[in-house]
């Protein structure tokens, strides 16, 4: 400039406004932020260069309901953000998965089946000897043998059907108590009221 005396001297010039800067804080802290869509980071955040004009801020983090703020950037000034993230509420536990019931055992039932099959089993065996016998009897009467070898015969038929009579008895009541075992040991046990 040429500068003389007494002569007014005006000097105009336009100073450059420094850029808008962006300043986030959240609570919690850890949140990540996206400018304009774009991921800049997470807070808290420090003097991050921003140009002049309209913004949209979105705060995501985890546990958190999202925020989106919209901002107005303008030279020469700072733009501060502060935001309290709204906590969601914990997700559901699973419900536990069912468990299965434990086989009912029917020891008792088994014990007393078994017993039942043997005495049956034994008054067929019986059964079929005193057949066996009356089958003799009845040969030696025909034959005309001596009569101690006759009475001796029938009376061992006799015998052995009266113990096959008993065995079958005996088996046919341990049938009935092994099928009521077997109705009673199978059954589930009822729910209780805290289950309910």
């Amino acid at each position: 400039m040429v500068v003389r005396l007494g002569a007014p001297l005006l000097i105009t010039r336009r100073c450059p406004l420094p850029p808008p800067r962006l300043s986030v804080a959240t609570v919690p802290v850890g949140a990540e932020v996206l400018l304009d869509g774009v991921s800049v980071g997470r807070t808290p955040l420090q003097a991050l260069p921003l140009s002049v004009g309209r913004h949209r801020l979105r705060l995501r983090h985890r546990g958190a309901r999202e925020q989106i703020v919209e901002l107005e950037a303008v030279a020469g000034r700072a733009v501060k953000v502060e935001r309290r993230l709204e906590l969601l509420p914990p997700p559901p536990a699973p419900p536990p998965p069912p468990v299965a019931p434990a086989p009912r055992r029917r020891l008792w039932t088994w014990i007393v089946g078994g017993a039942a099959a043997a005495s049956l089993a034994s008054a067929l065996g019986a059964g079929l000897a005193s057949r066996a016998d009356y089958t003799a009897w009845e040969a030696e009467w025909e034959r005309g043998s001596d009569l101690a070898r006759w009475n001796e015969l029938r009376d061992a038929g006799e015998r052995k059907q009266l113990a096959a009579n008993v065995m079958l008895g005996v088996g046919a009541a341990l049938a009935a108590v092994a099928t009521v075992l077997y109705l009673r040991e199978g059954r589930a046990p009822a729910p209780s009221a805290a289950r309910r």
